[in-house]
């Protein structure tokens, strides 16, 4: 994690440290969130997927705690993962449709 001295202030530290955190509740031994094979390429439908769990986590906990999430942040954050979400979809039932 980078260093909170970094960070603008100590609300935008800890909305990504929140991030990084539900990212780490994937693992086989919590959640167990599909987190291997197609996971590891950026971009890909279950990479997007797990940034947006990852994204909605960070919001919620900053509102629990007080600090209110950064809605034009996360909300910009949020619809480019949405929109390569549906570009992959897309792809995936192209090439299905090819084969």
């Amino acid at each position: 994690m980078t260093p909170i001295k970094l960070f603008d202030n100590a609300e935008s530290y800890y909305r990504v440290l929140f991030h990084e955190m539900i990212h780490s509740t994937g693992a086989p031994q919590r959640l167990a969130r599909k987190l291997e094979g197609q996971m590891n390429t950026f971009g890909s439908y279950e990479y997007s997927v797990e940034e947006l769990v990852a994204e909605f986590g960070s919001a919620m906990l900053s509102e629990i705690i007080g600090i209110g999430a950064d809605i034009n942040n996360s909300g910009a954050y949020l619809a480019n993962w949405a929109k390569q979400i549906k570009e992959t979809k897309r792809q995936q039932e192209v090439y299905r449709d090819w084969e």
